[in-house]
Order: structure tokens, then C-alpha cells, then sequence
């Protein structure tokens, strides 16, 4: 299974989401129910050619950091 990279960020100023959009970044956030809610970021490049290849639907497998976890896409805007 592709293994995708994303790097922690932090909600430090209100329009932080919309500079990581200008930069080509997507923000994300992973959830569940023995996990923390944590704040992400990935390559939008690297994400959209994860989705052709891939679909919308299925596990993806991510490295948050060292820590590899198995995730589902709840939805994209």
C-alpha cells in the first residue's frame, strides 16, 4: 500500500488554513475514537495524484511523523 506523508500543524492565527491553501498545502484533520484529534497538512499535488490513482474511497495509509496510521477520507470541500 502507498504511503503518503503529512506534517503536524498548529492552529496558531485565524487565517492559517488560508496560507497553507496558497502554498499548495491541503489542511486535515484525523479523528477517531481511541486517537487525539490532530491537525495536518499535505501536499495537494502529492494528495490529488494519490486520489486519481486511487479513488476518493479506500484506506490511505499516512505517516504522521514517524507514527504510520490507516485512515479514511470522511470528505472532501
Amino acid at each position: 500500500m502507498e504511503e503518503l506523508s503529512v506534517k503536524i500543524r498548529l492552529k496558531n492565527k485565524a487565517h492559517s488554513v488560508r496560507e497553507l491553501r496558497r502554498n499548495g498545502f491541503v489542511p486535515g484533520i484525523m479523528y477517531g475514537k481511541n486517537t487525539i484529534n490532530t491537525l495536518f497538512e499535505i501536499g495537494g499535488k502529492d494528495l490529488d495524484a494519490f486520489i486519481n490513482r486511487n479513488g476518493e474511497h479506500g484506506v490511505i495509509q499516512i505517516d504522521l511523523e514517524g507514527t504510520n496510521h490507516n485512515t479514511l477520507v470522511k470528505e472532501i470541500q
